[in-house]
């Protein structure tokens, strides 16, 4: 178990993911959520920075699952200007005319949960980053069996980020 943890929290949000045994699924949950016991709690927390930018206006919980934990931000939470598709040519679609998303459909992205689903193939996720930054933020488009992410809520990993509370 201990070389599955030090594999794990070097990797951390790897996208080869391999299925865990319910077991080794248990103790790794564990062990992330022991990890991030120090986090403030969504209803103290007022907003979420990446640096000198505000991400959003704080987040409903985190989810914690076999790649880690991640903070879950509802839509109406972020600030969806200060967000950018990060390789707009890596999201394919269902459409039988083109293979990839064009530019002014970007935003269709970001604002519509049905257009996410009707339209992303083969996708979990779309990966975006904050302007002019890498932090990489995940917007689902699809469930997945490693974590209770939920389609149309954004995920980022909390030591990507600065907390502000009520208390600051």
């Amino acid at each position: 178990m201990e070389i599955v943890m030090e594999e794990l929290d070097a990797n951390e949000s790897d996208d080869a993911y391999q299925p865990l045994s319910k077991y080794e699924r248990e103790k790794v949950r564990e062990h992330w959520r022991s990890k991030y016991t120090y986090l403030p709690p969504p209803w103290k927390t007022t907003s979420l920075w990446v640096g000198p930018m505000q991400l959003s206006n704080g987040y409903s919980r985190l989810v914690v699952g076999d790649h880690g934990a991640y903070l879950e931000i509802p839509r109406e939470k972020m600030l969806l200007e200060n967000l950018v598709i990060h390789d707009i040519d890596y999201i394919t679609f269902k459409c039988k005319d083109r293979a990839f998303l064009l530019k002014d459909e970007a935003n269709l992205v970001l604002q519509d949960d049905k257009w996410l689903k009707e339209h992303t193939y083969h996708r979990k996720y779309v990966l975006l980053e904050p302007k002019g930054r890498q932090e990489r933020i995940y917007l689902q488009a699809a469930t997945v069996k490693y974590a209770d992410y939920k389609v149309g809520m954004f995920y980022i990993h909390p030591l990507l980020v600065d907390f502000k509370t009520t208390n600051d």
